[in-house]
């Protein structure tokens, strides 16, 4: 196996590890992807031009496979926020039940711009 075809396995792995993921394993997952992007980055380090016609389709394959993958991992990426955006405002939402008095606002303050 040239080394294409490991960017191009590897690739497809990191494909199915991001096709099948849920909340209780992301921990796991993204420990496992961010370890395959390593690699990947390694393997692809290495590559050297010139290349033949059957390398340049393979590339254009693992262009294909690399577009997928960027959609895959900005999804991820929008979920993780959105899940830290949600922990944020539940602990809001505590703080401010739990000690219902505390002002986080400044009341009665006027800053005049002009000069």
């Amino acid at each position: 196996m040239d080394l294409l075809d490991k960017v191009i396995a590897i690739t497809e792995e990191l494909l199915m590890a991001t096709n099948s993921m849920n909340k209780k394993e992301r921990d796991d997952k993204i420990k496992q992807i961010d370890e395959l992007l390593i690699e990947r980055e390694r393997l692809i380090k290495q590559l050297k031009p010139p290349y033949s016609d059957a390398e340049k389709e393979k590339g254009r394959h693992l262009m294909e496979l690399n577009q997928k993958l960027e959609m895959k991992l900005e999804q991820i990426q929008r979920e993780i926020k959105q899940d830290l955006l949600h922990l944020k405002s539940t602990k809001s939402s505590t703080n401010k039940y739990t000690n219902p008095y505390q002002v986080d606002t400044i009341d009665g303050m006027f800053y005049d711009k002009r000069k």
